[in-house]
């Protein structure tokens, strides 16, 4: 084989290395390493968005804070407060997003249930150790607490659909309300 012949190997070759170390690069950047895959929340991740008696930033709009966390618990339906509160601060602190989900009226144990239908795990059974194990562990990763994840569990048979067919006037005391479970 002459020089001519070996040179679209040698360059194929280079373009397949550098894809390869682009895509380690890009999975390493997002978090996403194969050691980490399907990891519950980090300690300083579950920490976020449980500050007591928060109060918004001054200097930040704090009505414009509240409407973001309304619109994001209504178009987000199913989402735990940990990721909505995450959302959340990408546009403002901690302070200020913690402060806007507490004034917002959602129910997050009914948000675990809708996230289980959501995300099919519908059809795995809380009765069965296999199947309670994979629900847990599930809403857990999404950053539901433990008494969102039990809420959910106990009201397994129900059907949230789009969100608009709710029971009457939620418990919040029951299953999560952030007065009650001031953790995540």
């Amino acid at each position: 084989m002459g020089p001519c012949r070996t040179v679209p190997f040698i360059v194929l070759g280079v373009i397949l290395l550098l894809m390869v170390g682009m895509c380690v690069s890009c999975s390493v950047i997002a978090g996403n390493s194969a050691s980490k895959g399907m990891q519950v929340l980090s300690e300083k991740q579950a920490q976020w968005c449980q500050i007591k008696n928060a109060q918004p930033t001054e200097g930040l709009d704090s009505e414009k804070a509240v409407r973001e966390a309304e619109r994001l618990t209504d178009v987000h339906k199913g989402e735990s407060r940990w990721s909505v509160c995450s959302t959340l601060m990408g546009e403002y602190d901690e302070q200020t997003a913690t402060w806007a989900l507490g004034q917002v009226d959602v129910d997050w144990g009914r948000n675990a249930l809708q996230y289980a239908e959501l995300n099919d795990l519908k059809d795995e059974d809380p009765a069965d150790d296999n199947g309670n194990e994979m629900i847990t562990m599930r809403l857990k990763i999404a950053g539901f607490t433990q008494q969102q994840i039990d809420y959910a569990k106990a009201h397994w048979d129900e059907t949230i659909g789009d969100g608009d067919t709710k029971d009457a006037t939620p418990q919040h005391d029951e299953h999560g309300s952030d007065e009650e479970d001031d953790s995540l």
